[in-house]
């Protein structure tokens, strides 16, 4: 009933080992933008499994981590082409210190 209503977290204090519902908690992290959350519930979600199941996550939950590293990987690639345009114009007006 728990999953029907996807009260996710209550599934994870009721089985600390349902991989879904920490892979349900990681992705409504990544959708409000908390990447840092996504991957605290990953590791949560590793120890749990190693400890209880001798176990990792499957490729679902590491596809969803996956994302979760690809979108700190993209935002750096966006500081970086923002701060080569930025000195490009600056070159190219003669504003370059």
């Amino acid at each position: 009933m728990l999953k029907a209503a996807a009260r996710w977290d209550d599934v994870v204090k009721a089985d600390p080992t349902d991989e879904e519902a920490h892979r349900a908690i990681m992705v409504s992290a990544l959708d409000a933008g908390d990447r840092q959350g996504a991957i605290r519930q990953l590791e949560r979600l590793f120890r749990r499994l190693r400890a209880d199941l001798g176990v990792g996550p499957g490729a679902a939950t590491v596809a969803v981590y996956e994302e979760a590293i690809a979108q700190d990987s993209r935002r750096v690639e966006n500081r970086t082409r923002v701060t080569l345009a930025r000195a490009l114009i600056a070159l190219n007006s003669g504003d370059l210190v």
